[in-house]
């Protein structure tokens, strides 16, 4: 193995599924081993489309030309893409997730994370996300939180009971923005 080679192992990838998963899909001359040429490759995983569900997506974060992540309906509590800085679409509906962890996310330009159990996102470093709920009008439809954009479809969909949050030492540090659900009413705006 060479320099930036990573071993499909229990240490890289803990979870079973997650790590046959990777192993069947991207190892592609099957040596154990993914190297930087078959890593740089991987620009979309979809469990949605291979009907996979797993625990945890630990090891993730090797993938660093990564663009779209759907991970509909697993069984995740929690998810970091925070290394995942080439990401431009996030689906994690219908998970556990009680934690996920975006980082500095330049290019999200869409996130679904409604049916979980997250009561807060930090999206303070997703400039993109960011500009839709300052800028964005929004819905509510079933209990979700819509953002959507005339040319570019969907941005972001959440659980009206989620708070959008920016505590970054960042964009707006002195600022929370934020999504509140009343008994008759969602409130958008920015906390000074």
């Amino acid at each position: 193995a060479n320099s930036g080679d990573v071993e499909i192992n229990a240490d890289n990838f803990p979870d079973d599924v997650f790590r046959q998963y990777v192993s069947e899909a991207y190892d592609e001359d099957e040596d154990g081993w993914l190297s930087d040429s078959e890593i740089a490759e991987v620009e979309d995983i979809s469990f949605l489309v291979n009907n996979i569900g797993c625990a945890s997506l630990e090891g993730i974060e090797f993938f660093y030309n990564l663009r779209e992540l759907d991970c509909t309906d697993c069984e995740l509590t929690q998810l970091d893409v925070s290394q995942n800085e080439a990401l431009v679409e996030l689906s994690c509906v219908g998970n556990a997730l009680t934690k996920l962890t975006l980082g500095y996310l330049p290019d999200l330009r869409m996130l679904c994370a409604e049916g979980n159990r997250l009561t807060s996102i930090g999206i303070g470093q997703c400039p993109i996300l960011l500009d839709a709920v300052e800028n964005r009008s929004f819905r509510i439809d079933d209990g979700e939180a819509i953002w959507e954009d005339d040319d570019d479809g969907l941005i972001i969909s959440i659980d009206a009971t989620t708070v959008l949050t920016d505590r970054s030492a960042g964009l707006y540090p002195k600022n929370q923005v934020f999504a509140e659900l009343s008994a008759t009413a969602l409130t958008l705006g920015v906390k000074e």
